[in-house]
């Protein structure tokens, strides 16, 4: 079964995904697996990183906090990757509702807008001493 001493530490250290999976799981459960399982689980969901022409990180102390940036550039391989049955991350889409919400946003600030454009021209009207045609007789 799996304790620390029969699975090589770099498997699953150098493993992100896995060290957060063995992390959430209870005691009791991680230790069900058996040392062949930990390694298929640490190539399983390994990934080697991709090389980038240009790779800055750095660590910024800003606001009382360490923030973490990194910039990245260099080819785009996502469509060959694709082309070699690797699925391309997906774009979010909006769905029913959310399409209609933005809608009825949109709308909303139309109509605030418009409402606030009359109010605008009725103010500097009066100011100015504009008459709008309206005759009372």
């Amino acid at each position: 079964m799996f304790t620390p001493g029969t699975i090589p530490a770099a498997q699953i250290e150098d493993n992100a995904i896995l060290t957060r999976i063995f992390a959430r799981l209870p005691a009791h459960m991680r230790d069900t697996f058996t040392p062949d399982q930990v390694v298929a689980l640490a190539q399983a969901t390994f990934e080697k990183p991709t090389p980038h022409a240009v790779a800055i990180r750095k660590i910024i102390p800003f606001f009382g906090g360490p923030y973490y940036l990194a910039v990245f550039a260099g080819r785009d391989r996502r469509s060959k990757m694709a082309a070699a049955g690797y699925a391309a991350p997906r774009k979010a889409k909006l769905g029913k509702v959310g399409l209609a919400l933005l809608a009825l946003l949109f709308a909303a600030g139309l109509f605030g807008l418009g409402t606030t454009g009359m109010n605008l021209t009725k103010s500097l009207a009066a100011k100015y001493g504009f008459d709008y045609g309206h005759h009372t007789s």
